[in-house]
């Protein structure tokens, strides 16, 4: 598999879209009943490749995910063969924390107080855009959209 099995949950709540899946594969809702009995294995191979389809069509359409933790902000911008990332980490001994509702309250303190800094860098793609997101995915990214990549942009170019 390129990405992972989606969850039974997650099958179900796409449950139109696979019926539609294994449609187009020519198997009807009583050869699917008669395959999971019979062949559970080529079932199996099936909601397989559903679930990478899925995740590369979702990872194709997305071009920035977040992270956060108590003590870095990150927004990744991926593009074909590099991720740019826009950054910003809290000061050592800073009690500042970034993980909360109130994120934008805490960066404009901690700018106020001198307790965080912003960064910038580049990685090349090790795998394929799509396998690089997931694996940031796995590590408790999230999907989003530009803004805040922009925002962390607006402020370095201020902060120069």
């Amino acid at each position: 598999m390129k990405f992972q099995r989606l969850t039974n949950e997650e099958l179900e709540n796409l449950k139109d879209d696979f019926i539609r899946f294994i449609a187009s594969q020519g198997i009807d809702a009583e050869a699917w009943t008669k395959m999971k009995m019979e062949n559970n294995e080529s079932a199996e191979e099936l909601i397989n490749i559903y679930s990478d389809l899925v995740y590369d069509q979702a990872l194709s359409k997305c071009q920035y995910l977040e992270h956060v933790s108590a003590k870095e902000f990150k927004s990744v911008h991926f593009l074909d063969t590099e991720a740019l990332v826009q950054g910003i980490r809290v000061k050592d001994g800073s009690e500042l924390n970034l993980n909360t509702e109130q994120f934008q309250k805490s960066v404009q303190q901690g700018l106020e107080k001198n307790e965080i800094e912003v960064f910038t860098a580049q990685k090349k793609h090790e795998f394929l855009r799509e396998q690089e997101m997931f694996e940031w995915l796995k590590k408790g990214a999230y999907m989003s959209d530009e803004k805040w990549f922009n925002e962390i942009s607006r402020l370095i170019d201020h902060l120069k």
